[in-house]
């Protein structure tokens, strides 16, 4: 995975993906943030923020799961009674 998905393959794809999405403006704006003492540390905080983002995102998913299961059934029971009486006619 390391050798498919390294900069150097992804580097042409990226590039165009924001001169697609910013102007060239906020582009060096950006490197200019990035460059800070503030953006540095964002770098660097960046993956903890993320994992504990997602670490968020599952509880509260996993929470929703017996309402999501509880509709589905309902759904699934509904469409099956539509069904038999659909085939009665």
């Amino acid at each position: 995975m390391q050798k498919e998905m390294n900069w150097g393959t992804m580097k042409d794809q990226m590039s165009k993906i924001y001169l697609d999405n910013y102007t060239e403006k906020e582009i060096k704006d950006m490197i200019t943030f990035y460059e800070s003492e503030t953006g540095r540390s964002m770098v660097k905080k960046m993956p903890k923020v993320m994992t504990q983002s997602m670490q968020l995102s599952q509880q509260m998913v996993m929470k929703l799961m017996p309402k999501i299961q509880k509709m589905s059934q309902e759904f699934s029971e509904k469409l099956k009674v539509h069904r038999s009486k659909t085939q009665e006619n």
